[in-house]
């Protein structure tokens, strides 16, 4: 019962997370193409990840959303502190 509670917490915000950078695409690819197109990866890997875990698919699932989300943390960090290349 208690697996069931967090694997759909966890589909919940990595589709959160998918949405909030899907949703931004546009105005990160005016500033820097890379960036719309890394917002894009990041969306389609968290709808990915999402089917992932709802199928309990330890690899592509857990592991995938892992990574998406520690990526879009690292970027959301180095974006406010060092800046990301071709951004103002």
């Amino acid at each position: 019962m208690k697996f069931k509670f967090l694997q759909w917490i966890a589909v919940v915000l990595i589709i959160l997370t998918g949405y909030l950078h899907f949703i931004a695409i546009p105005e990160e690819y005016a500033e820097a193409p890379y960036m719309g197109w890394l917002f894009l990866a990041n969306a389609a890997g968290s709808l990915v990840s999402a089917v992932g875990i709802i199928r309990q698919k330890i690899w592509w699932g857990w592991t995938l959303g892992i990574l998406i989300t520690a990526g879009s943390i690292l970027g959301y960090l180095q974006s406010r502190t060092i800046g990301m290349p071709g951004m103002e």
